[in-house]
Formats: structure tokens, C-alpha cells, sequence
């Protein structure tokens, strides 16, 4: 049908004034046309003209308009504040429809920052989705989906609106929409997560980073690491100026197989090296671990980590294990904030006897606070305050 209307002028405008009937506005008319039968069949400039002819009532069905086109003012006769007015009041989905309409609004759309704040992505094998913001894009590779499909194709998704990518797989067609946003070089993100991508097209996605002109500027970026050791191939493409929080989910959970020791201390002090991890807000490391006690939380004091949280899937972390995390970061002259959680909580049962008898921990308040206490660090100005409670530890350096 596509190649019908990209040759007949007559069924094109057809089509045109069978949106013109339904009596919505111009470009909300054109858009829903272009959901219909494709971004690429008729443009916008021939949909404007006839839909404003049919309105005046002048038929254009079999009318050649090529020099009307040609001498009408064109886009990139507007001036560009009045073109970045424009742009500033569409949302990210319309901003997406509309760069496809020609060249010159893509040069406006382009000159603009993105209104995204939040970009999620995830690649599985037959299945991948980006959510901007509050909108998510579905791609389903499995004919079964669509009955118009045919092996190769690609459905894509996004509310009730559907279209078919031939010969495309799912992957690609999302990576290609969303180096769309990503190659904005005015992209400023406030989350950005990567929440699982197949092995079987990390090697895509990695290349997807290496391609964008710029390095991506986000202030809270989570990964999580299904396969390997996939911070190590994604944070090198994230700008450090402007990153304020990382979260690295590590995925050893499903098998419930243990990380060998050596294995999460050496990556621990990779990740610590990184550009990306100095000086951060928090960074957060969640991972199944079986021996908590055994666990290398030296490694970040060694690290002179300031900021870090950790979070054991699939456990609960016990009183002696609390007890000895505590007395491992009391010597730490770098630590400024640690906090530790679990899937099963804290055990803090009876807690404050040790903290109060074998550690010289003060109360705060007896009364109103008895789960906080104070640590004063000997020759300095210096105490740590921990609060303690079931769901976790919290702790931090304060100055007097």
C-alpha cells in the first residue's frame, strides 16, 4: 500500500482528505496518518497544503502543486527562536515524529535540547524496550505478535499506535531510535539505566556508545551487570562532570552461585580506579555473597571510597556481621557516608550493648533516639553517627 501512495497522487490525497473529515488539527492529523501508513510516504509540506485547500474548498486531488511547494516559505525561512518556541512545547515523542517530517525540522529539532529526563533500556532476545520518561517503546521480533509479519520484520509499539520495520531486527530499530535522543550533544539526563541487555547483542549495544559524538551527561546512572563485567564497557562512555550517583546491580543472583572473594575484591578495586566513581555522591553495589563475614569490605577503604552503599540480595545480614563492618570502617580516614541494606533486613537485635560496651559508642538520646549513636574520632573534630534499625545501617562522619 506504501508504494501505491508513494506513486498516486490521487490516493495520497485521498488520504489526506479523509483526515482533513475528522476534523482534528493539521499535524495532530498528520501524525496519526503517519502512524497509519509510515513517516516516509507523504510530506508534511503536500499534507499541509491540501489539508488548508480542502479546507477552503478547492479540490487538489489530481492537482500538480510542485510549484506551490517549491515558492512556499520554508521552514528554515523561520526565524530560529521562533522554531525553538515550537520545539520547547512538544513532549519526546512528538519531538521524535516530527524530526522525521524533513530536513529542515530535524535541523530545528536537533538545535534543541531534548525534554527527556529519564531513559530506560532493556534488550532481551526477542523483545526490547526504551521508557522516555513516562512513554515506553515496545520492539517484538516473534511473528506470532502480528500476523503481518514475516521473519526479520520488527513490531514496533507505542501506545495504541503500531507499525511494522521490515527486514529489521528489534534491537537495531531501538538503537537506532534512541541514537536519536543519545546524539544530542544537549542531552542532559537525570537517570539513566541500563536494566538488561542479552549477551548476545552487548557487543551492539557497546558499539551504540562508541558511535555517539558525545559522552552521555546523566546524574544518576544504574547497571545492571547480567553477564559480566559490563560497567567496565559502559561507564567509560559517561561524562564524570555532572554524574553525581551510580548503582551497579550485580546479577549472580539467579544460580545463587558465590563470588569467589579475590574475584569481587579485584573488581571492586577496578571499579574504584574508574574516572566515573571518584568523588561521587554514593555508590551503590547490590549482589548476592554468601559469607558476609568474609565479604572484602576493605577493599573500599583501601580505595579511599567516600561515599558507598551496599546491598545483599537474598540475605539478612547479622548482628557480628554488622559489628565487624563497623569496627573495618571506623579506621577509614576517607569514609564520609556507608550505608548497608538487605533483601531479609538487619539484625540490630540487642545491638546497642556492643556498640555502647566494646566499641565507646555514645546514644544520642535515650529517649527519642535510641537507635542512633555517636562515635567521636579520636585527635579530630570528627564523630560518626550511626543509626541503626532493621532495615539498615546507616553511617556518616560529622564535623562538631
Amino acid at each position: 500500500m506504501t508504494e501505491i501512495l508513494k506513486t498516486n497522487r490521487t490516493a495520497r490525497r485521498a488520504c489526506i482528505l479523509y483526515e482533513f473529515m475528522g476534523g482534528k488539527p493539521v499535524f495532530e492529523a498528520y501524525r496519526d496518518l503517519c502512524h497509519r501508513i509510515g513517516d516516509d510516504v507523504i510530506e508534511y509540506r503536500e499534507f499541509d497544503y491540501c489539508f488548508y485547500q480542502f479546507a477552503k474548498g478547492n479540490k487538489v486531488l489530481d492537482q500538480d502543486i510542485s510549484s506551490e511547494l517549491t515558492n512556499s516559505p520554508s521552514l528554515y525561512d523561520m526565524p530560529m527562536e521562533v522554531a525553538e518556541r515550537i520545539v520547547e512545547n512538544l513532549d519526546s515523542m512528538d519531538r521524535m515524529v516530527l524530526r522525521k517530517v524533513s530536513e529542515s525540522l530535524r535541523f530545528h529539532i536537533d538545535q534543541t535540547a531534548p525534554s527527556i529526563s529519564a531513559i530506560t533500556v532493556e534488550f532481551l532476545i526477542n523483545y526490547a524496550s526504551i521508557l522516555y520518561d513516562q512513554n515506553i517503546v515496545h520492539y517484538n521480533n516473534q511473528k506470532w505478535y502480528n500476523n503481518e509479519m514475516s521473519e526479520g520484520d520488527c513490531l514496533v509499539e507505542f501506545c495504541d499506535w503500531q507499525k511494522i520495520i521490515h527486514d529489521k531486527f528489534h534491537y537495531l530499530a531501538a538503537l537506532d531510535d534512541l541514537s536519536i535522543i543519545m546524539s544530542n550533544p544537549k542531552l542532559r539526563l537525570k537517570y539513566f539505566q541500563v536494566s538488561n541487555v542479552s549477551k548476545k547483542f552487548f557487543a551492539a549495544f557497546v558499539s551504540f556508545f562508541e558511535r555517539l559524538p558525545a559522552k552521555i551527561h546523566v546524574e544518576n546512572l544504574k547497571i545492571f551487570c547480567q553477564n559480566g563485567e559490563e560497567e567496565f564497557l559502559i561507564l567509560p562512555y559517561v561524562e564524570r562532570e555532572g554524574l553525581d550517583r551510580i548503582h551497579l546491580d550485580i546479577g549472580n543472583d539467579e544460580t545463587f552461585i558465590d563470588v569467589k572473594i579475590e574475584k569481587i575484591s579485584k573488581r571492586i578495586e577496578k571499579i574504584l580506579k574508574l574516572e566515573q566513581t571518584k568523588g561521587l555522591e554514593m555508590l551503590k553495589i547490590g549482589l548476592y555473597f554468601s559469607n558476609l563475614e568474609e565479604f572484602p569490605l576493605q577493599t573500599f577503604v583501601d580505595g579511599r571510597c567516600q561515599n558507598f552503599a551496599l546491598h545483599f540480595k537474598h540475605k539478612r545480614v547479622q548482628m557480628q556481621v554488622v559489628l565487624l563492618y563497623i569496627e573495618i570502617l571506623l579506621k577509614s580516614p576517607d569514609l564520609q557516608l556507608f550505608h548497608l541494606s538487605a533483601d531479609y533486613g538487619v539484625d540490630t537485635m540487642n545491638i546497642d550493648f556492643e556498640l555502647l560496651n566494646n566499641f565507646n559508642f555514645t546514644r544520642l538520646s535515650p529517649d527519642e533516639y535510641s537507635n542512633i549513636f555517636h562515635f567521636s574520632i579520636p585527635n579530630s573534630k570528627e564523630f560518626f553517627y550511626v543509626d541503626v534499625d532493621r532495615e539498615e545501617i546507616h553511617m556518616q562522619r560529622v564535623e562538631f
